[in-house]
């Protein structure tokens, strides 16, 4: 399944913190969000991990979660799924499935019903009010559309691109659940030839000019603790993971871990907070090329965040999401939701960052 847009609010029943909205977020096949400081650009990233967590993991939901989410998605058959979910103080106060209009799952706090594939029709149940339906109840044959969103969601992974550093390195007890591109030293050691190949022609395109890329041990680190060695051309000795520079490092990890995940066809979503963060201005536009050139019928959906007025400048208008933050209120405008008026905007000829930091959107 592919997302299509996001709804998300918190804290409205609550006076002990502040509430926050994110209006309804249409998102393509590639999305670059932008907004000036505290617009709440992370927070996006975070609301579609979230959801991704809660639907896979039933010991993350505690008494803690608050929120009301409603995420619509294109599934493998081309049909309109929607899936909405309300809890308060970690009960489940509303669960909802509709696919095409049609109610597979409807719950409440007083009932739940959900549709059976064997008996054709809702049947009534009585899950815990602190798990999710698909906590406890999958049957693949039965209920076939619950498999379909613990999917989705088993295939969503999330990095800072700002947090990468080439001091720190991370171990995954499962190389297929990385969350952090600091995990690249397991990453690089499953590309095949031909992969390494693809993230060497890249890095290349960037500027960064590698013979070879490669893992290895180094003394007064633990045996099981690799490092990533990076020889670059026309330099006699390879540099150790803690000489790369930070931008190098960041470049290579991103490309790196991009390259693993495409080859696993359970991957569908990328999320990648402060994209960009510390390449010069340069590589910076050209990883974003790359990145985001690599479309049209891509398996893997691409969300990334920035403020770099620059890499604005370089996706193409259809992909940039432009959010606006009123009080407690997110607002994202894009090509998929406001047409008319971007539309208008390519007509008068300026650049997409132009568009960023005028009122033109919000405009009558």
């Amino acid at each position: 399944m592919r997302l299509k847009s996001l709804s998300f609010k918190e804290n409205f029943h609550r006076n002990d913190t502040n509430p926050w909205e994110l209006e309804k977020l249409s998102i393509g096949e590639r999305t670059l969000i932008v907004g000036k400081n505290a617009t709440g650009k992370t927070r996006i990233t975070n609301v579609i991990h979230n959801i991704a967590r809660l639907i896979n993991n039933p010991q993350i939901f505690n008494t803690q979660w608050n929120g009301e989410w409603i995420a619509s998605f294109t599934d493998e058959h081309e049909n309109a799924f929607e899936y909405s979910l309300s809890c308060e103080n970690g009960r489940i106060t509303n669960e909802q499935i509709l696919i095409s209009g049609e109610k597979k799952l409807v719950r409440s706090l007083s009932s739940v019903q959900i549709y059976s594939e064997k008996d054709s029709g809702l049947q009534k149940i009585s899950p815990p009010n602190d798990r999710l339906v698909l906590h406890v109840r999958r049957d693949q044959n039965e209920f076939p559309f619950l498999e379909s969103l613990i999917s989705w969601a088993n295939g969503v992974r999330g990095f800072s691109f700002a947090n990468t550093s080439p001091n720190l390195i991370e171990i995954p007890g499962n190389l297929f659940q990385l969350t952090s591109l600091n995990a690249v030293p397991s990453a690089l050691e499953k590309l095949s030839e031909q992969q390494l190949h693809n993230v060497l022609k890249k890095l290349e395109y960037m500027g960064y000019f590698l013979e070879t890329a490669s893992t290895g041990l180094v003394e007064g680190f633990p045996p099981y603790m690799k490092i990533i060695f990076l020889k670059e051309k026309g330099i006699s000795q390879a540099l150790k993971q803690f000489d790369i520079s930070q931008g190098m490092f960041r470049a290579f990890s991103m490309l790196t871990i991009i390259e693993y995940l495409s080859s696993h066809h359970d991957i569908g979503t990328i999320l990648v907070d402060d994209f960009g963060e510390g390449l010069d201005f340069e590589r910076s536009k050209k990883l974003a090329e790359l990145i985001f050139k690599e479309k049209t019928g891509s398996k893997v959906q691409f969300i990334a965040t920035s403020n770099d007025p620059f890499l604005m400048n370089v996706v193409p208008l259809t992909d940039l999401t432009i959010c606006f933050r009123s009080t407690h209120i997110v607002k994202c405008l894009n090509y998929l939701n406001s047409k008319e008026k971007f539309d208008e905007w390519q007509q008068l000829g300026l650049n997409n960052f132009d568009l960023f930091s005028s009122n033109y959107l919000l405009s009558q």
